[in-house]
């Protein structure tokens, strides 16, 4: 298997979560995301996610797929519980996992991902090379085994590619291990 894990970004991949400042003036309206410290949102589930993190997940096996974003744990597991996207607490990597050092005897050191590998994916909005934290974390993946895919903000477009590239990409990905082996 060439995929060790998959990894998707949350914001602007898998959904879009908007203020009311951001939304304001617009008829659209979301699924209400309430945090006790952080206010009220809008959240907007990417019509495709759920199809796409069973895809993945029938690929690597559900122990194998995560969730990996900058935002707080908090956030994300709320998300999680919304769009109904399944994924166990273990599985969502959010900022309180990577970004904060740990200290130890004789200095810092930032955690790494339990399931460090080359061999690991992630899908992502923003460009590879902003991603240094998140890449180093998950095992310094190779700019190849990464996606960067249209921002989602949270609007219906008609021929979105979204699926099929990421679909696209985790079949090359599987692929790419076999003709190597």
């Amino acid at each position: 298997m060439s995929i060790n894990c998959c990894l998707f970004d949350l914001d602007n991949c898998l959904i879009c979560s908007l203020s009311p400042y951001e939304m304001r003036g617009s008829e659209r309206k979301g699924i209400d995301l309430d945090l006790v410290d952080n206010g009220r949102y809008d959240l907007f589930v990417h019509p495709k996610a759920k199809e796409l993190i069973d895809y993945a997940r029938c690929l690597v096996g559900i122990d194998n797929v995560y969730i990996l974003t900058t935002a707080t744990k908090q956030y994300a597991l709320e998300v999680n519980r919304l769009a109904e996207f399944g994924f166990t607490k273990k599985n969502i990597k959010a900022r309180e996992d990577f970004y904060f050092p740990v200290r130890l005897g004789y200095g810092e050191q930032y955690p790494t991902f339990e399931k460090w590998s080359k061999n690991n994916v992630l899908i992502d909005d923003l460009p590879y090379d902003w991603q240094d934290r998140k890449t180093s974390y998950i095992g310094n993946i190779p700019t190849e085994n990464y996606l960067e895919i249209i921002p989602y903000n949270g609007v219906d477009l008609p021929g979105d590619e979204f699926e099929k590239k990421v679909m696209s990409f985790l079949d090359e990905r599987m692929k790419a291990d076999v003709e190597s082996k």
